[in-house]
């Protein structure tokens, strides 16, 4: 089975938050904060391999954000899913053949052999800072669910100004 049907397999399978998202300070990426998580199966039993990422960071064109699900596979960290969020005038993906540009969703990874990703534009009316309706669309497309202990919660929901 090639990687981009195994990808599509996982997210057609309901998942669970394992653990408090607890958004960061990425050391490597000034601005950028960053949470993970192991994901769990209906039984909420860990899933070997399987976390959460996410990442939010206002860059020099605007916000942009990324929730992805990833696997571990042969010492890798393969994508299975990605939803990456940005104005719709950045470029924000190159491949042979395709240039996207603005919000685009990704399934599989390039890295592996054969057809094993796909990557296509996001239409939607969301706009490029809410981050709370981006991680709900991310939710849709991976299965990916909280539960009351471990929120899938998005970095500022508690701050002082209380905006998502």
């Amino acid at each position: 089975m090639d990687w981009m049907a195994k990808a599509r397999g996982i997210c057609a399978s309901a998942k669970y938050v394992g653990e408090e998202i607890v958004w960061t300070p990425r050391a490597d990426h000034a601005g950028a904060i960053a949470a993970k998580s192991a994901v769990l199966d209906l039984n909420r039993i860990v899933i070997p391999g399987l976390e959460f990422r996410g990442e939010v960071q206002f860059r020099s064109y605007g916000p942009y954000q990324k929730y992805s699900l990833m696997q571990a596979s042969s010492g890798r960290r393969l994508r299975v899913f990605a939803l990456e969020v940005m104005p719709i005038h950045k470029r924000s993906h190159v491949e042979p053949g395709l240039e996207l540009y603005g919000s685009h969703i990704q399934l599989g990874d390039e890295r592996e052999f054969g057809l094993s990703h796909r990557a296509r534009s996001v239409k939607t009316d969301l706009d490029v800072g809410s981050v709370t309706g981006w991680i709900e669309r991310f939710q849709r497309h991976s299965r990916v669910y909280d539960s009351e202990a471990y929120p899938l919660t998005p970095p500022f929901v508690d701050d002082l100004f209380g905006t998502n």
